[in-house]
């Protein structure tokens, strides 16, 4: 609807409502307006048309446009005038008629105060309220709060009670992790470890405590611990990642299963506990055994795979022998000793 046909509706509306007492008020049963319930006739909407079907209701309602109109009650059926008008136009916007029939019934209403020797009120225009744009708060925060959002203020958790643990006091053994007490706690029944986090995270473990896993977790997937748990556990992850020695996989399993270290196993202690015995020492030499073994096979799922990297790439086999290739080879694990070119050729 163009601006200056809603601001002629909403004069319109306001002299309407506020129409002399020399003009009677009708109830919706005794009046001729009843513009409260109008409606275009389908008969007439299917001759001329929809917006004809209204223009010829109005002219039923109040006369012929081409005789001066004259308002004849007021009230709620007169106020509803307005209120068809401004529905059809909005539909129709481009009516001539209904266009004229807005202006003649403003004439008929201003006319009314004329007859009566009042002067024309004041009409105040009603104005669409101009859209609230809330201000943009979120650009102004800091950046770098962000991953402190879920750290949380309690880690107490009410699902997983926790089992009373002193600190590690062994002379012997493996040390326990400092960072495994802070991020991890024992659960009385059953037995089992829940991160410190759980109420956010809801993750547990088995007990004995799994370092590798655990560490990892809170190094990337947990994000309701300080930051500076996080930083440590990646940095000690970082560290065995370099001088781990990782078992060695049998040819059935496969090659990207995970190894996990547990924290203390209970033959570890008992064979530092029992190294003066008989018993440690034959322990002992089938624990090398099943060490040279091991070696073995790894030995030689090496060289196959070194075998296929040469033939399949297209790599020189005196590329072997180079200083830097033996380097390579060395860093990633100081327990495999590289063939010579020639062998490979057998191989």
């Amino acid at each position: 609807m163009e601006p200056d046909t809603h601001k002629k509706i909403s004069c319109l509306r306001q002299l309407l409502k506020t129409l002399l007492d020399i003009l009677p008020i009708l109830s919706q049963a005794d009046s001729d307006y009843a513009f409260t319930l109008f409606t275009p006739s389908p008969r007439w909407a299917d001759d001329m048309g929809v917006a004809g079907a209204v223009n010829h209701e109005l002219e039923l309602k109040l006369g012929n446009q081409k005789k001066s109109l004259k308002l004849k009650e007021r009230g709620p059926e007169t106020i509803a005038l307005a209120n068809v008008l401004e529905h059809w136009i909005e539909i129709y916007p481009n009516y001539d008629m209904l266009l004229k029939w807005l202006d003649d019934i403003t004439i008929a209403a201003e006319d009314a105060y004329g007859d009566a020797g009042e002067e024309i009120p004041t009409t105040e225009i009603e104005q669409p309220a101009p859209p609230i744009v809330a201000p943009i708060v979120q650009s102004q925060k800091p950046k770098g709060k962000k991953a402190q959002s879920h750290v949380l203020l309690s880690f107490e958790d009410t699902c997983y009670p926790s089992d009373t643990e002193s600190d590690d006091e062994r002379t012997g053994g493996g040390k326990m992790l400092p960072l495994l007490l802070m991020i991890s706690k024992p659960c009385q029944v059953p037995k089992k470890v829940w991160c410190i986090a759980s109420s956010y995270c809801n993750t547990t473990w088995v007990w004995p405590r799994a370092r590798q896993r655990i560490l990892d977790h809170t190094a990337h997937d947990c994000k309701a611990v300080p930051q500076e748990w996080r930083i440590s556990a990646l940095e000690h992850l970082a560290s065995k990642g370099q001088a781990r020695q990782a078992k060695m996989p049998r040819p059935e399993e496969e090659a990207g299963s995970d190894v996990e270290l547990l924290e203390d196993p209970p033959q570890q202690k008992k064979t530092k506990k029992d190294m003066g015995s008989g018993s440690g020492s034959k322990q002992s030499t089938l624990g090398s055994a099943f060490s040279d073994k091991g070696a073995q096979t790894f030995k030689k799922d090496a060289h196959r795979k070194l075998m296929l990297f040469v033939t399949c790439a297209g790599v020189a086999p005196h590329v072997i022998d180079s200083p830097e290739f033996k380097a390579f080879c060395g860093f990633l694990s100081p327990q495999y000793t590289l063939p010579l070119s020639r062998e490979e050729r057998r191989g």
